[in-house]
């Protein structure tokens, strides 16, 4: 029964920040750019060009920071098997 409502509970965590995150954000992008498109292209287009570049870049700094995240995880992992323990005397 503990694994169940372990699990329950960081399903709740993962679907709340899904909707309160993720959700409006797609909901606004989807409607938010066609209404811009429609009332002036011109900005729209400078919009949407920003939209392109800020993806870019975050999917540059996520992906240098999970290549940062691995590396340490890897060393830390190497430094915990090669760690001799001390005998208390």
């Amino acid at each position: 029964m503990k694994v169940m409502l372990s699990g329950t509970d960081g399903l709740f965590g993962v679907w709340l920040v899904f909707f309160r995150d993720q959700l409006s954000t797609v909901l606004s992008v989807c409607v938010l750019l066609p209404l811009t498109l429609f009332l002036n292209w011109r900005l729209a287009l400078a919009l949407i060009v920003l939209v392109a570049i800020f993806v870019v870049v975050t999917a540059l700094v996520i992906r240098k920071t999970e290549d940062g995240q691995r590396r340490v995880e890897a060393f830390n992992s190497q430094l915990a098997g090669t760690r001799r323990m001390r005998s208390p005397m």
